[in-house]
Parts: C-alpha cells; structure tokens; sequence
C-alpha cells in the first residue's frame, strides 16, 4: 500500500482545485475607493481592511508576491506633505499579525527602484516579511477574508527625483497574485517551510472564485472612468476589439513582458492638431541603437511611460511641452493654444506591440497634474520618463498608459496574461462580469471611438488641420502595407474563383455543391502553438490573415544575473539587491 504525506495530498489537492475552475462561483469585485490619490495622477486604488481589529487601507492594485503596505513610522520625520494618504497600518494594533514566522527578511540597504523595477528612484530601510489577514470587502461577508496574506511592510521609504530631492509615497500596492499556490520561504531551523497566501489563488483554492485569475482595468480618476478589478474574472465592458494573450511562465523575470515596435501619434476622427494625420517611427528615432523593437513591461507599481529618452524627446518634439530637469518630466505648456486642441480633440499616442497588436491611449488621458508633495503648485505634466535607475534600462509602462488599457491574467493556466484595448468614459457603470475559466480571454466587438464621443472635441478639417484617416476596424490593430496589398489581391482572386466555381455549377447542374467552408469568414486556420495569439472576434473580422513581420531576428537585450525578482522553484524567497539589466538600447 503507498501512503501519502499530507503536505503532498494538500499540494494534490490544491492543484486540482485550481485546474478545476468551479463553475458554480462567480467572478468576485474588489472594492474601488471613493477617494483619488496623486502625487502624479490622479489615479483610482482599492479600499481593503488589514488585520484584526480592522484597519481600513487604500492600496494601488498591482505587482506579483508579496503586497506593499506603510506603517504609520513612514511619516516620522518627514517634512513633506502629505505623506501616507492612503492610510497607514499599525502593526501593534493588530492581533492577527505573524512578524515572526519569515525568517528570510528584505536586507534593510537603501535600494534604488525596488519594487518599481527601477521606473522609479524609491530608497528604503526597515522593512519587514510578515503575514496578516486581508478583507477585500470593508465591513462585509468574511468570505472575501484571505488570511495570511504575503506582506512586505516598509516604515522608511522615499521616492528620490533626478535632481535627488525626495518625497514619501502615498499608497502601497495589493499584489495580483503569482503563478505559485503560495509563496513559500524555508526556515533555516529545520522547521518545516512557511506558506504565505496569495489573493487569486487562496480565493480560488476556498471556492470563493472560479478560478485563480484577475481581470483588472485601472480607469481614469480624471475623466469619472471607476476602477474595475475582479478576481476570478474580469468586466467584458472593459474590452474594446481583440485580445493579446501571452506566456508570464515564458518571461525569465518574471514580468508582464512583451515587445514594443513602435510609439506614433494619430487623430481618430476630424481634423488634425499638428501638420499631419498620423505619425509613426517615433520609438527609435533618433536612437540607432533599436532596431527593430524593445522589451517592456507592463507595471502598475510605477506612475510614468518609462520610455527610452530618445523615444520621449521625439514624443515631445510634437507636442507644446518643456522639460524640466528637476522632475525629468515635461510640463504641458498650458497656454499654449496647441495645448486644448491635443488634449481635447480625437487625438492619441498609438503602441503597436507584437503580431502588430496596437494600444492607443488618448492624450486626454495623458494631460496628468503633479502635486504636493512633489510640488507646491499643480502643474499639468506629460508622463513620460527614462527609467530612474539608469544601469538597468528596464522600460516599462506604468498607471499613465494603463489607464487606457484592459490587463488580466490566469494563473492557473501556467500565468497566461492578457492585454487589450480599454474604453474610455462614455462605457457605462454596469458591469458584464465573465469568468475566466479557460486560457483565453474573447474579443468584442464593441466600438472604442464611441465610448470617447462625449468626451471629445473633433476639429475642423482645414488646409492646415489634414483630415483623420477613415477608421478600417473597431478592433484596434493595424495591418501592414504589404498585409493590406495582399487582402485587395486575396479578394480579387476569392471573386475569380467564386465565378469559376459558379460557372461550373452552372454546366454541371445535377452534381452536388462543392463545401466552401474554407471560404467563409469564420474560418481560422489552427495558430495554437504561437506563444502570442489574438482571441477570435466576431466573424467579419477574421478573414485576414495576421501580417508577418519581415525575415529579420529582432535583437532582443537579454537578462544578466541578480534581479530583485524572487524564485519561488526553490522555496526561498531572494531579495537581491542589484536590478536586472538589459542591453541593444541606449538612451
């Protein structure tokens, strides 16, 4: 007779309940905030309630493993204004804290960038591993309780400007879970390993959801566009077009990974603001050194467009904007009559990633005011910066461009991610929650210009404002030259063939009809084993094939040793100091 331990009959357990996807749970909505918090929005966060007796914290929704929380020691000290807004946590007054248990604990050394993968200058000292319980709804069922939530709580940080001034954070993040059941850390007393839960897995593992897996679009603070985070699922509403879907589990660094091709500027409908319809070409100019496409990452932990500097100067050079060194951030020349028309009008900056899959992010969207304690004055900013730690030129995408952008991922299927197209204001209040029970998520077909209308001030066509060129799709991507050469060419040769076959039936009347299933619109040849793919939309839309990139090995900067990334394979916990580099691009 074979016995099993226990340990492994939970771990058995455990992943047959995350494969499993219950079908009879429903996706779970995380509490959005009443409150907006800047210093550099203003943007939307989650309430939750830690520990017991209950304190009610606000907390940005965002990053793997361990959750980010401040003390009420962050603000001892500093001079700066406000300071922990979002609320702080008070460990002594919690009964439900373990602070002991982790014994692996974050080197107290001052690091610059840690949790924010260098998008930012943050230093911190006194900071600590802990475990308490986490209600995601304040003041409701306790089945939205996940106990021994993995914590990382800091009582000293900083956020440093270029010119090295400082000023204390004002919310942590909730973490959005792991590809791991939990996060294990070993003892080094020979006791056995210590297990700190994870939100989408430890509700999924509880029945609570579906499925270990979040749906999350951050909205815009500015424009009354809600916050829409679920765990188990995700807000249909909140997807405009088609899907990109792709591998965490294939990303060395553990990140929301994926390439960027190009950064260029369009109108979607009306006249133009600037001499021209459409831009593109702005990633590598003036930078010789992409030459073909970049690495980014998809980061909630940081506010700006960490972009490569030569990427956000051309930006800039289009629009009526000055740098300003101190900050490192270009400032909306506000009085500037260039400055209402892009900010208003259709306009927007388009990123096409890979399988030319294109985010565009209205400059509306982009028109963000810093403040206290970052400065004494609002001032409207456009937010685009080169990341902060210079050494590791990891480019990432922050809380400006996700706000114009749907991010969801499915842990139980190995971390399949997804990104896509969000709406903007005009999208409505009431929520079309989907499960995610399977590793894809479903294109729509709703129209992503219509949800802007109301918030949008198209612009006379004139001689000196070019007309917006004619939208081909609602689906948000674009089709190359020679893609769009060889759909005109497909349909010539489809007609020509549909005569020949029609004469054909014609002089043989009597025969059965030929199948001409492969001609129908919904047909799709098996792409399955790509590791980035396009949920299929609506049957009109999928009759091109997806454009090819030419035969050239784009140079793909690689990963050196270190990383601050934690490897849970092993069952320790790495709090390495030195950030992760990446070569073939220079600011």
């Amino acid at each position: 007779m074979v016995y099993l331990s226990l340990p492994l009959i939970w771990l058995l357990d455990s992943l047959f309940l995350l494969c499993s996807h219950a079908q009879d749970q429903s996706p779970f909505q995380a509490t959005a905030s009443k409150k907006t918090y800047g210093p550099d929005g203003p943007w939307n966060a989650v309430s939750v309630q830690l520990g017991h007796p209950a304190q009610d914290i606000d907390l940005y929704p965002g990053g793997t493993f361990a959750s980010t929380i401040f003390t009420n020691g962050l603000c001892k000290g500093m001079t700066a204004k406000p300071c922990g807004s979002g609320g702080l946590f008070t460990p002594e007054d919690s009964d439900s804290i373990d602070n002991t248990s982790i014994q692996l604990q974050p080197e107290n050394t001052a690091v610059r960038g840690y949790w924010s993968d260098s998008a930012q200058g943050i230093d911190f000292s006194d900071a600590s591993s802990i475990m308490d319980d986490l209600q995601l709804s304040p003041g409701g069922d306790t089945g939205s309780v996940v106990a021994n939530l993995s914590i990382v709580m800091y009582s000293n940080v900083s956020i440093a400007n270029p010119d090295g001034s400082t000023y204390p954070p004002q919310l942590g993040q909730m973490s959005l879970g792991a590809p791991n059941i939990n996060q294990t850390f070993t003892r080094g007393d020979g006791e056995p390993a210590v297990n700190a839960s994870l939100i989408p897995t430890y509700l999924g593992l509880h029945k609570v959801i579906p499925s270990a897996s979040v749906g999350l679009h951050i909205g815009s603070a500015a424009l009354n566009l809600p916050l829409s985070l679920w765990f188990g699922g995700y807000d249909a509403a909140r997807i405009s077009g088609p899907v990109s879907t792709h591998s965490y589990a294939d990303n060395p660094s553990n990140r929301f990974n994926l390439d960027l091709f190009d950064v260029g500027i369009g109108v979607d409908n009306g006249g133009s603001p600037f001499s021209y319809p459409k831009k593109d070409g702005l990633l590598a100019s003036g930078n010789s050194s992409i030459t073909n496409s970049i690495p980014i990452d998809m980061n909630l932990a940081a506010p700006y467009m960490n972009l490569p500097n030569s990427t956000c100067a051309a930006i800039a050079q289009e629009l009526p904007v000055t740098y300003n060194a101190k900050y490192g951030l270009y400032f909306w020349n506000v009085e500037d009559p260039q400055y209402t028309k892009i900010v208003t009008s259709p306009t927007f900056l388009s990123f096409t990633f890979d399988n030319e899959f294109i985010v565009k992010v209205p400059f509306q969207l982009l028109n963000l005011t810093l403040d206290a304690p970052i400065i004494s004055t609002p001032t409207q900013y456009f937010p685009c910066q080169p990341p902060q730690d210079a050494t590791s030129q990891v480019y990432s995408l922050g809380r400006a461009f996700l706000q114009a952008a749907f991010i969801g991922v499915d842990w139980a299927s190995n971390g399949q991610w997804f990104l896509a197209q969000a709406p903007g204001p005009g999208v409505g209040t009431v929520p079309h929650q989907l499960p995610i029970t399977s590793p894809s998520i479903a294109a729509t077909a709703d129209d992503w210009a219509s949800t802007w209308k109301s918030s949008w001030t198209p612009l006379p066509v004139t001689a000196s404002s070019p007309e917006a060129p004619a939208a081909t799709t609602s689906l948000g991507h674009h089709l190359s030259g020679g893609a769009d050469a060889g759909i005109a060419i497909g349909a010539v040769a489809v007609v020509a063939i549909g005569l020949a076959i029609g004469y054909f039936l014609y002089r043989r009347r009597g025969s059965q009809s030929p199948s001409l299933s492969l001609l129908l619109p919904g047909h799709k040849d098996d792409k399955s084993d790509q590791r980035h793919d396009f949920a299929e939309g609506p049957p009109q839309y999928a009759t091109a094939e997806e454009p090819q990139e030419m035969d050239i090995a784009p140079i793909r900067p690689s990963e050196l040793g270190g990383g601050d990334r934690r490897s849970e394979l092993s069952g320790v916990e790495r709090f390495e100091m030195q950030q992760p580099s990446r070569r073939g691009t220079s600011q």
